[in-house]
């Protein structure tokens, strides 16, 4: 494990409200899929000299799993250095992402999105890991992370496909090097992915390293359907690595193909991506401000809201209401995602969290760059409600008035049959 953090300046520097964390707790079991998770949320020194650290771990037991991985790093120092995530599953596989923290000053930040999934002949782990490349493990922060395990029927992977019932599930990657056309009014295919018809939530994540020695840019990425499910930008810095996820609502009325799909003004080499889908049977689901729309039936139960409006953050260190959606009493695996774009140098943080209870945080440290530069948060959250509890987005940042906004928003909600979700 890699070792707790003992300084408290760091975490004062955040400028945001402290974190409730909850026991290993085993739930009832009800309606859906089992879902085992792991959560540490402080900060955590990554390990240096390129040597991994285990962050989280889960045991599973046999069967199909779909995996994901978020967290978010954040540089303690000006260090050149870059990190490199790893999700390892059954018989070793792994995904794996990288990014570069340090561009953006001191405690800069960037988020992390790794899927994968497998099939479990027997008992295993799924792991995430890391490294960064400094000299001294402390260079690079790990905090907020969450590891989630979905068990579904039947998995496709790229390996094969093993069935045994319900819910459907895909998990593909590619490895293969991909450049985009440096077209920044048009999107490249990154990866494409078939399915049935039907409704799907879908999870797409990638790492990019931006192929100019000289010029910084955008990358914006979104998961296609013949339409813009899902959105995300992230700002890719010469020769950097960096990562990029997001995640959408698909509906099929035909069997069809979903696409991860980028666009920068400046190519980017496309170094390793992944989509998770799963097969939902009850969707509620609509933008927000609107009365929801309810399809399908059965499980799993999908509870989403999403807008393309975009709305300025409130500048001043305090954690203002940006949106949020009410869940019914269960066992929810949620996850907000958004974007931010920033005219100005500012620190920008935002909180995941169901009233009073545990909540998750992230910030990011604006460049000095004059252009919209971009960042994009992930959130994730396990939570039991025994009662009917609204997930409410909130975010701050440091810089002048309208000088932060955000976009691309959207909050998911997976409801779980039984839910471990354990502190480490």
């Amino acid at each position: 494990m890699i070792r707790p953090l003992i300084r408290a300046g760091v975490l004062l520097s955040f400028s945001v409200a402290s974190i409730g964390l909850i026991s290993p707790h085993p739930v009832a079991a009800a309606s859906g899929p089992t879902i085992i998770a792991a959560h540490h949320e402080p900060p955590e020194d990554v390990r240096g000299n390129a040597t991994f650290g285990t962050v989280l771990s889960v045991s599973l037991p046999a069967g199909n799993w779909l995996v994901s991985a978020s967290a978010m790093l954040v540089g303690t120092d000006y260090v050149n250095t870059f990190i490199e995530c790893q999700l390892v599953v059954y018989g070793g596989t792994i995904y794996k992402g990288r990014t570069w923290t340090t561009p953006g000053g001191l405690y800069s930040v960037q988020p992390m999105l790794l899927l994968w999934g497998a099939h479990y002949p027997s008992p295993g782990k799924a792991t995430l890991k890391c490294y960064s490349t400094a000299a001294a493990t402390g260079d690079v922060l790990i905090r907020d992370a969450h590891l989630v395990a979905v068990k579904v029927g039947t998995l496709t992977t790229n390996a094969s496909t093993s069935v045994s019932g319900g819910p459907r599930g895909y998990s593909v990657q590619n490895t293969a090097g991909r450049l985009t056309s440096g077209n920044g009014s048009s999107y490249d295919d990154i990866q494409n992915l078939s399915l049935p018809a039907g409704r799907w939530l879908v999870q797409a994540t990638g790492w990019y390293v931006n192929t100019d020695p000289n010029s910084d840019a955008q990358l914006k990425c979104r998961i296609f359907s013949g339409g813009a499910d899902g959105q995300a930008a992230t700002w890719a810095l010469h020769l950097e690595p960096v990562a990029l996820g997001l995640q959408a609502i698909v509906v099929l009325p035909s069997p069809g193909t979903v696409r991860l799909q980028c666009s920068s003004a400046i190519s980017m080499l496309t170094t390793q991506s992944a989509i998770n889908a799963l097969k939902i049977g009850t969707l509620r689901y609509g933008q927000i401000g609107d009365p929801p729309t309810t399809t399908g039936s059965g499980t799993p139960v999908v509870d989403a809201v999403y807008t393309e409006t975009p709305g300025y953050v409130p500048s001043g260190d305090h954690l203002t209401h940006i949106a949020g959606h009410a869940f019914a009493a269960g066992n929810w695996i949620t996850t907000a995602s958004e974007t931010l774009l920033n005219s100005a140098q500012a620190t920008e943080a935002c909180q995941l969290a169901f009233g009073p209870g545990r909540s998750l945080q992230r910030a990011k440290v604006g460049y000095t760059n004059s252009t919209v530069e971009a960042s994009w948060f992930y959130l994730t959250l396990g939570e039991k409600l025994a009662s009917k509890q609204t997930a409410n987005v909130n975010c701050d940042e440091s810089g002048p008035k309208q000088a932060v906004l955000w976009w691309h928003f959207g909050i998911i909600g997976l409801k779980a049959g039984s839910l471990t979700d354990r502190e480490e």
